[in-house]
Parts: structure tokens; sequence; C-alpha cells
């Protein structure tokens, strides 16, 4: 799914831009179009140029741990621009989800004013505690922990603003005018800023939950119930890679033939069917401009990724759950009971 929200930013930059390629660029080019768009989007002072600006300082800051050919900005940089993005739009849950997923990874963040703020403005989405969870987990309260995963439990969503943070950043993408961006550099930074929507702002907040506390050999009997009733409430989040670690949570909490074990082994045959069949939809396309404005109209429309996916197999009329007794290609799935 994260190749998917790749592929419409992509084309819809590409087409937006007049671009007619998407060969790849050298390193150099790309940390310099890079730089150049956080100063060009941080000088423009709206909401949506800060958010984008704050994305990319973000992922240059991973690349420039990783990859000694790109240059890291300063650590505080992210941080700086999310802040400002806040201010400019303080009642913007989206906005300050990435605030505090920033603030989470920053030395010296307040990240629990942070986590105040953004569940003030969305309360009753789960994934809201996700900080204070991992600060109960690294002091090693236990009793903490076993209070936030209640407060969890009690939340109605698990929201991580995907559809609407892909939609933002496409927009901005498409109407930058950025002088180091050409016809091979804006599809190159659409492809890498969507890859660092789900890598680097959705997946690290799974680190503290999990196998270091849903699953902890020393309190997991008592947590059990609780994390079961949390991995229901991932079931239906915004993001499919929410969901899809719903599933690995439950798995290892649920024991082999127990009802708990059925029910999330057929969650894990229907979301795999589904990714299936929406990249086998998404080729016959050619993930042309027509099938990319198509994309991104229901990504604008309906609240999460789920929502676009089951839309697009019903126009191309193809079932949305898997047929009885199909099963992915791939080792087959097994319960752990942990």
């Amino acid at each position: 799914m994260l190749r998917f929200a790749t592929l419409v930013v992509l084309a819809l930059v590409v087409a937006a831009a007049g671009c007619t390629t998407t060969h790849h660029v050298d390193d150099a080019t790309m940390d310099r179009a890079k730089r150049e768009a956080v100063e060009k989007l941080s000088a423009q002072g709206t909401a949506d140029s800060l958010l984008t600006a704050a994305l990319v300082s973000h992922e240059r800051s991973f690349l420039g741990k990783v990859r000694p050919s790109f240059s890291a900005p300063d650590e505080n940089e992210r941080v700086t621009l999310a802040e400002r993005a806040f201010a400019a739009a303080p009642n913007d849950p989206a906005i300050a989800w990435v605030r505090l997923v920033m603030c989470e990874s920053a030395p010296g963040c307040d990240v629990r004013e942070a986590g105040v703020a953004f569940r003030r403005l969305d309360p009753g989405n789960a994934a809201g505690w996700m900080a204070d969870l991992r600060d109960a987990k690294q002091e090693g309260r236990d009793d903490a922990v076993d209070d936030v995963l209640a407060r969890m439990a009690s939340d109605s969503r698990f929201y991580v603003y995907y559809n609407n943070l892909v939609v933002r950043l496409t927009d901005t993408l498409a109407a930058a005018q950025i002088s180091a961006w050409d016809s091979e550099v804006k599809p190159d930074l659409a492809r890498s800023l969507t890859d660092a929507v789900g890598l680097l702002l959705i997946l690290p907040i799974f680190e503290p939950f999990g196998k270091a506390t849903c699953a902890d050999a020393a309190r997991s009997g008592s947590r059990q119930p609780t994390c079961l009733v949390i991995t229901e409430v991932m079931r239906h989040g915004d993001a499919m890679v929410v969901q899809g670690r719903g599933i690995g949570i439950r798995r290892r909490l649920a024991k082999p033939g127990t009802p708990e074990c059925a029910d999330v082994s057929e969650w894990w045959r229907a979301w795999e069917w589904r990714m299936e069949q929406r990249l086998e939809v998404d080729r016959r396309s050619g993930f042309s401009r027509q099938w990319a404005a198509e994309q991104l109209s229901l990504m604008r429309a309906l609240p999460r990724e789920e929502d676009v996916l089951l839309e697009t197999l019903r126009r191309a009329k193809v079932p949305t759950d898997p047929p009885d007794g199909w099963r992915p290609d791939r080792p087959p799935f097994e319960c752990v009971g942990e």
C-alpha cells in the first residue's frame, strides 16, 4: 500500500508539472533539490508548505544518517518546521499528528505536550497515546503502561491521517516552483516523500507497541484482553499498514485453535486478498493520468485508505473478499499465542 500511494503522488505530480520521465536521479542532485525545497517551502509560510517542508527535512535527516551521499539537516529543523505549521493551523489534527511524531523522535522536544495538544483536537484516537506508551515502557513504569493501554482500548479509532497527508503532499508538490526540480527530480522527490509518510511517520510509532508491551512475557496474561481490544480498533485504522500491524500483534497473542486465531486468520486472508487485487487493478490501469486523478479524488472524499481500496475494487468489478480456500502465495499464517 505504501507503493500505491507513492504511485498516486508520483503520477499526479508528474502530470501537474508537465513531466514526461521518471528516470533515477543521482544522490547529489536529489540532495540539492531537497535542500532548496525546504528553503522555498518554508519561506512560503503556509500551513501546507511548512508541513511538506517538515516532511522533506524529516526524510533528509533519516537519509543523512544512513547514506553518506546525503547531507543531514540540523536535528531540530523538522521539529521547528512542524511547530510553525501547527502555529499556522493550530486546529488541524493532521498537522498536530505530524508535529507529535516529529517531536517524539527529536531530543529535547516536549512530546507529552504535543500529545496533549493532539488528543485535544482528536479525542478518541488511540494513535495519540503512542508517545506516552513509549515513555512509560522506557522508564519501566509497568502500571503506567497498563494505564495507557487501557486508554487506547477505550478509544474508537486508530488514525494517522494517511489519505489526508498524501493529498496535501500531492497538491503542495504539484504547485511548487523549485528551480532545482526538473522533469526527473520532481517525480523522484514525490516518490521519496510518500515513502517517508509511511516508513518514517507511521511505522516507527509501533515500536513501543506489540511484543514489548502486549506480549511482554511477565505481564502478557493480564494485558492480552486489553491488547486484543486495541487490535480490533486497529482493524478499522485509516492506513493499511496500521491494519497490518494490528494483524501481526493479534497473531502473536492468539493461541492456535482458539476463536481469536480463527478470526485473525480470516482478517489476514481478506487483507492480503484486497492488497493483491488492488495492485493488479492498478497495474492494468497503466498508472495513467486518469487513474491518478481518480485515485486522488477518492482520497479527497474518503477518510481511510481501505475505503479507497474497496471502492476501486468495486469499480473494477473485483470481489472485495477472497473466495473460499484462497491463500496468499507466502508462508502459511500461524498463531503464536505468546
